[in-house]
């Protein structure tokens, strides 16, 4: 049997053995394009950098404002980092009306939204680093007493994001984002004015162009949309349906282009990813409403996503540390051009025991 056919042989075994599962996602979509996007310079010492955005406010002539948006870059710029590098971003808590006997404004504010991650300089070619961390955490949504609430941040993190020719040598890398939306009043709880609670998404290695060579140690990424209350006492006017939970989506390797070579010596875990569930009202008969549920968030783990460009893989078990809720582990390739793209792999066969977990 030639390499070709051995090699095409395993592809099949593999894909079969995975029980893997072609979807288009989820389609989360952050705003990830913001005017004052901080930039940090990473050098060989490493270390830590944060970007936390300003709350919004409340003023007595009745206007409140959103929590402002948290942007954060950490561009390598050494060859060789021997510490430890964390990129942190949290979007601004938004403003209260803080008047809860005599309300302004009767509409509460959205919480700012988060983005942080690392990339390389264009200029080197070779880089190894320590272990990577990098989190993004959406801005609570502010407080509202009567009227309609506002969404939380959305949250999006990526630990290395590349789109040039480079070789990447890494120990850990943990990923996390995270959105939250909490209670929205003291007095009447209130849904959201908006159809759908905000998103998070997080991405260990992102490629989307030039020749990567990538080898790292233990890779861990999350992503959670979740609401911290489970029902609310008041609907605002005229609604007839209550808002959907917000999506999450986690990525161990994620590649739009370009060609990839990546290998980790440790397992991909993903640890807490969940959507948020839909609001709702436990006696909406009692409001002297009819209100239909909102529908719970969508939440999916992709251990590796390829939609364009070409990967060569060599990992080792793929695994969840979570069973509360049910997750699909996708290995998803999407075949836009043939002639441009392939994909060969070489998985553990115990991998498919993960690939089956649908625990709920």
């Amino acid at each position: 049997m030639s390499r070709k056919e051995s090699l095409t042989k395993k592809i099949a075994h593999t894909l079969l053995a995975m029980s893997i599962v072609y979807s288009s996602g989820i389609n989360i979509v952050v705003n990830e394009v913001y005017a004052a996007e901080k930039a940090e310079n990473i050098t060989s010492s490493g270390g830590s950098f944060t970007e936390k955005a300003a709350g919004g406010t409340y003023s007595p002539d009745g206007v409140v404002t959103d929590g402002e948006n948290a942007a954060i870059t950490g561009k390598i710029t050494a060859g060789n980092i021997s510490n430890a590098i964390e990129v942190t971003a949290t979007g601004g808590r938004g403003g209260d009306d803080a008047d809860s006997d005599n309300p302004t404004v009767m509409a509460g504010a959205k919480g700012g939204d988060a983005v942080a991650r690392i990339t390389v300089d264009e200029s080197l070619s070779s880089v190894e680093t320590g272990n990577i961390k990098v989190s993004a955490e959406g801005g609570d949504n502010g407080s509202v007493y009567q009227g309609v609430s506002q969404v939380a941040g959305a949250a999006a993190a990526y630990g290395l994001a590349v789109k040039h020719d480079l070789t990447i040598k890494a120990a850990e890398i943990e990923v996390r984002a995270l959105s939250v939306f909490r209670a929205a009043g003291k007095g009447g709880i209130v849904d959201i004015g908006s159809a759908k609670h905000s998103n998070a998404i997080a991405v260990g290695l992102q490629v989307d162009d030039g020749t990567v060579i990538f080898s790292g140690e233990k890779m861990e990424v999350s992503a959670r949309s979740s609401i911290y209350l489970s029902s609310f006492n008041e609907i605002a006017e005229g609604a007839t349906k209550f808002a959907d939970g917000g999506d999450a989506e986690a990525y161990g390797i994620r590649v739009t282009g370009g060609e990839v070579t990546a290998t980790l010596t440790g397992n991909l875990e993903f640890g807490e990813s969940a959507g948020s569930g839909g609001s709702g009202k436990y006696d909406a008969v009692s409001l002297g409403k009819t209100v239909d549920g909102g529908a719970g968030g969508n939440a999916v783990a992709y251990g590796v996503d390829v939609n364009g460009g070409i990967a060569h893989l060599d990992l080792q078990d793929i695994s969840i540390k979570q069973s509360a809720l049910r997750l699909v582990l996708l290995l998803k390739m999407l075949w836009q051009d043939m002639a441009e793209q392939a994909v060969m792999l070489m998985l553990p066969a115990s991998i498919s025991q993960v690939a089956r977990q649908t625990a709920l």
